[in-house]
């Protein structure tokens, strides 16, 4: 069962699109995880997060161990997976964990809206953006980010998305 799912979170964490979550109610272990591979996490005022995993006497597992450790540090993010302990929503924003906590009526229209704003955005942008961001974590020197960056922007500036959108300023 969790070479399957592995394979699935390696997938998603593959996607060059970002990915919208929207979590509502308790998300706990591989629930946690799933969330966490999103780019934007949007999350109802009930919902709860817990890695849980060591209450039941297990290691952590679904990519919670990689994603808390980047997300927090590693003091934090051991503590979370020690304990097992359960945040709410806003503690979670506090933490840095999610993006935004709306009223439970409005969570599915909110995650809704934001995927279709990314479905209509610059996807080549996006695409860069993730795969800096990502290089960015094991960047070994700021010099040679610069370069990727350069080249990126570079890449990106002939297209027409690009284009568009600098006469769109240039023509107000």
């Amino acid at each position: 069962m969790a070479d399957g799912f592995h394979a699935a979170l390696a997938d998603l964490a593959a996607l060059s699109i970002p990915i919208v979550a929207a979590v509502q109610g308790h998300a706990v272990g591989a629930g946690f995880g799933l969330a966490m591979m999103a780019d934007v996490i949007l999350a109802a005022d009930d919902a709860r997060f817990s890695t849980g995993y060591a209450r039941l006497g297990l290691s952590a597992d679904a990519g919670v161990s990689w994603s808390l450790t980047r997300a927090l540090g590693l003091r934090r993010a051991r503590s979370l997976l020690l304990t097992a302990g359960q945040i709410t929503a806003d503690q979670a924003l506090s933490m840095g964990l999610i993006d935004q906590v709306l009223p439970a009526p409005l969570l599915s229209k909110a995650a809704e809206d934001a995927a279709l704003a990314f479905a209509r955005g610059p996807t080549p942008a996006y695409a860069a953006i993730k795969m800096l961001t990502a290089e960015a974590e094991t960047a070994e020197d700021f010099a040679g980010h610069l370069m990727r960056e350069r080249d990126s922007v570079v890449r990106l500036a002939d297209h027409p998305q690009v284009r568009a959108a600098i006469l769109s300023i240039v023509n107000r």
